[in-house]
């Protein structure tokens, strides 16, 4: 869901809750009765808005780079931000409170170029997951990584550099 969604979304609210406030009938502490009263106007009182849906919750994601994976405590070997041209960069992702199973997606850019698409299996709502990405000696500059959840929005993204 969109931001512009969610605040067109809350803006309805507002003006719905607004709406209603206004239709309420004035207390009266005077001790008249309803009839002596004024009667409401119709066109004074804002048409009621539905209730806006409540976002689902979204997944959390983080991110490292190394130059490899602890396979056994599936962990990071090598974690930095630079690497040298030749090597084998891992990006490590934790998700986190994301409805499983579902796939997210590892998407890498070298200089805002999508070099590789890598989708990765998610089978529970705490999951650690990785991709790799050869770079060549040449592919010197910025690299970043996006995780993407099965619709195709950003999670979270990381970024490192090769020299």
């Amino acid at each position: 869901m969109t931001t512009k969604r969610v605040l067109t979304m809350i803006a309805a609210l507002l003006v719905a809750c607004a709406a209603q406030a206004w239709a309420q009938e004035p207390v009266d502490h005077s001790g008249m009765d309803k009839a002596a009263q004024p009667a409401t106007q119709a066109a004074d009182v804002a048409p009621a808005v539905a209730p806006a849906e409540t976002p689902a919750p979204r997944g959390r994601v983080t991110l490292g780079f190394g130059t490899g994976i602890d396979r056994a405590t599936r962990e990071l070997v090598g974690e930095g931000a630079s690497f040298a041209g030749g090597d084998t960069v891992w990006c490590r992702t934790v998700v986190e409170n994301l409805a499983a199973p579902t796939t997210v997606t590892h998407a890498w850019y070298h200089e805002g170029i999508t070099m590789a698409r890598v989708e990765l299996n998610v089978g529970s709502a705490h999951w650690r997951t990785w991709s790799r990405k050869i770079i060549l000696p040449e592919q010197t500059g910025a690299w970043e990584v996006k995780v993407l959840d099965a619709a195709g929005s950003v999670l979270g993204s990381g970024s490192f550099t090769v020299r």
